[in-house]
């Protein structure tokens, strides 16, 4: 049995925390123990299970070939794809653009492009086998600088 302090309302329902009356938080009256409730024990959902028996793990015979895990690698076959047209479009291109002041850098810009072109159409066609797209693109993007950077000193020298 519970009581309100403000009130003095009682209430035998022992599930209520609050007095109905002003809201106050409701305490045991003095006399009415709280009772200790007993629950039977679990019941069986699945008698017919059988109870699983101890087996020690099976051991691997050949261990000495194991490798020890990388984490944070790519999950995917290791597969040696072509990546040689985009490195020497990369280069060409940062070539050009090094020496574009000795005017080498127009047919070397103009190798880059053509050859990231390359490399970026055998990507797309076939795309288990090429890779590189990154590379190729910025070989061309490096190689149209140093093409401009040519072409500016091919117009200087010219006019000079």
């Amino acid at each position: 049995m519970k009581i309100c302090p403000q009130c003095r309302q009682t209430y035998t329902d022992d599930g209520l925390n609050f007095c109905l009356n002003d809201g106050s938080v409701l305490s045991v009256q003095s006399g009415s123990e709280a009772k200790t409730v007993f629950f039977e024990s679990a019941r069986v959902t699945n008698e017919y299970r059988p109870e699983p028996k101890f087996q020690p793990p099976a051991v691997w015979q050949n261990q000495q070939n194991l490798q020890p895990a990388q984490y944070g690698a790519m999950a995917q076959p290791s597969i040696n794809r072509d990546r040689s047209l985009p490195i020497i479009s990369l280069l060409l291109g940062v070539f050009s653009m090094m020496l574009g002041c000795f005017l080498i850098g127009i047919p070397l810009g103009l190798g880059a492009i053509v050859t990231g072109g390359f490399a970026i159409r055998n990507e797309n066609n076939e795309p288990d086998r090429f890779t590189g797209r990154g590379m190729a693109i910025g070989g061309i993007v490096t190689g149209a600088i140093g093409l401009a950077i040519g072409f500016v000193f091919l117009i200087l020298f010219m006019a000079g």
